[in-house]
């Protein structure tokens, strides 16, 4: 039928395998795996859980740790205007998102700029974030 070729044609268009991922309707990137490319491989502009991304990022020690903490705690996610808090580990955040939480007595505010690839040492985890504000909660003597 003709309205079948039309998403045919129009899936061609936006899903290309050897581009290494095909765009949904709301614009997130979904993986297509490769053999022999790595489970946690991770295409550019890719979408990404949230505990994930904090852990990756080093905010946190374990994966676990940066579940609970977003679950019981909550973190703030902006994009374009829209800014809600929320409480579930597997959020997906993405390049752009602001990210806003607080850690021991400060309040950090970054901007994902990746998703990375792995857990990496601290100079390669400071790639995936630009640090916006970082205010200290503490007693401050004037």
């Amino acid at each position: 039928t003709p309205a079948e070729t039309e998403e045919e044609k129009e899936k061609e268009q936006t899903c290309r395998p050897e581009a290494g991922g095909c765009r949904k309707a709301d614009g997130r990137t979904r993986t297509i795996r490769k053999a022999g490319q790595p489970t946690g491989a991770v295409i550019i502009g890719e979408d990404i859980r949230l505990d994930v991304w904090l852990w990756r990022a080093r905010f946190f020690k374990t994966r676990a740790i940066s579940a609970d903490f977003v679950s019981k705690r909550g973190v703030r996610i902006s994009r374009g205007l829209e800014t809600r808090k929320v409480n579930k580990p597997g959020m997906r955040v993405v390049a752009g998102d602001v990210v806003s939480f607080a850690l021991r007595t400060n309040i950090v505010t970054v901007r994902v700029l990746q998703a990375g690839t792995r857990r990496g040492p601290a100079a390669e985890a400071q790639t995936l974030y630009e640090t916006l504000v970082q205010e200290s909660g503490g007693n401050q003597d004037a």
